[in-house]
């Protein structure tokens, strides 16, 4: 019994550091990686009233939508710099001793941007304080890269026919679209089709979350779009940008997806479309069959357990995002155009089909007639196109 006993407890060690190990090398590099990507970084430096930089004061970072708040101390030149923050909006507060506490509100933070916060601290007693409603100006000083942001009430309120993001970059100079301003749709038939200053529709490097997303295989742009209530940015760089992105000559876009705060946030949503809703193409005699339902739900918030973990809801999140698109209807022509209800093109006769061509056709660059099959005679070589 006792061998028994001794055995089973071993069984349950086993599995628990199986399953902990599983659990290390799977959820937590997710957890890692998700924090290093769609970031940005607040920097600046604090001085006294006289310009004199502060040494060793406490500056303090707090993300408002999670109340996660980072501190750092400022060098010996009063600079301070918080890298690898999640975008959204901040709270800066500075203290030194021997000065007034100041409380810099409405800090936004942007994907892959830089925002500089400069602090001037007044003298006087350390629980006094001062707060800045006014947002600080933003000029970016730190590169010489051309681009447009998308920003979040963009994304949120911009009204998207088949709700595929990459109509979004039409909105950045220099982007040229050979979309055709029918309902767009997603996967292969909702490739970008963006040229960046002249470049090749396949030439944009486009990164989810800092993450390649292209179709490396297939040269093809993207299969994958995230659904619109997923997206909290998208930024678009035209020219000018790192040497590290590589790869991609002409133009960057890095999408930012939504996560979750210290509230729960979410929507459930459908958009429809049908016939009745439609106009008759001008080629049709009738309106084409069509029916598309695109829905969805996103949901975000704290993982907490009341009295024992995360009490606080600064500690762990959750973001999850979920879509369906249903349709019935015109089918794409090829994949490289959105889908169509009426072609043109020129087909075959059954003369032609067996060899008989009517005596317009002519030799491409020559005077002659194609020949037909029961033709026997010859067209003269001398006047066809590449001959000797």
């Amino acid at each position: 019994m006792q061998t028994r006993k001794n055995t089973s407890l071993k069984n349950g060690k086993t599995i628990a550091t199986t399953v902990l190990l599983f659990l290390t090398l799977t959820v937590l590099p997710q957890l890692a990686s998700a924090q290093s990507m769609g970031t940005g970084t607040i920097k600046g430096i604090v001085t006294d009233p006289s310009g004199a930089a502060i040494h060793n004061a406490t500056v303090t970072a707090t993300e408002k939508s999670r109340n996660i708040p980072r501190s750092a101390q400022t060098d010996a030149s009063g600079g301070y710099v918080f890298s690898n923050m999640p975008i959204g909006d901040y709270q800066i507060s500075v203290e030194s001793t021997g000065f007034k506490k100041l409380v810099q509100e409405s800090v936004h933070l942007d994907t892959d941007s830089i925002t500089t916060v400069d602090v001037v601290l007044q003298l006087g007693a350390t629980q006094e304080s001062v707060t800045v409603t006014a947002a600080p100006p933003q000029l970016q000083t730190e590169n010489s890269e051309l681009g447009n942001l998308i920003t979040g009430a963009q994304v949120s309120e911009l009204s998207l026919n088949g709700r595929n993001f990459s109509q979004f970059l039409t909105l950045s100079p220099g982007v040229a679209s050979t979309q055709t301003g029918r309902r767009m749709g997603v996967g292969q038939e909702g490739n970008p089709l963006m040229s960046v200053n002249g470049g090749r529709v396949n030439s944009t490097k486009f990164t989810y979350d800092g993450v390649l997303a292209m179709d490396t295989g297939g040269n093809r742009g993207l299969n994958l779009f995230p659904p619109m209530d997923a997206i909290a940015e998208v930024q678009v760089k035209t020219s000018n940008f790192a040497a590290s992105e590589g790869s991609f000559g002409y133009g960057l876009v890095n999408v930012t997806t939504k996560a979750g705060g210290a509230g729960f946030h979410g929507d459930l949503y459908e958009v429809f479309g049908n016939t009745n809703l439609n106009a008759r193409n001008f080629f049709d005699s009738r309106r084409a069959k069509f029916q598309q339902n695109m829905f969805g739900v996103t949901l975000g918030g704290p993982i907490y357990i009341p009295g024992h973990y995360n009490t606080s809801k600064n500690k762990t999140f959750f973001f999850v995002s979920e879509g369906w698109n249903r349709r019935q209807g015109p089918q794409l022509v090829n994949f490289t155009s959105p889908p169509q209800s009426t072609f043109t093109a020129t087909t075959l006769t059954a003369s032609q089909r067996q060899g008989i061509f009517p005596g317009s056709i002519k030799i491409p660059g020559t005077s002659n007639n194609f020949p037909n099959k029961h033709d026997s005679r010859q067209p003269d070589r001398s006047e066809c196109p590449g001959s000797a």
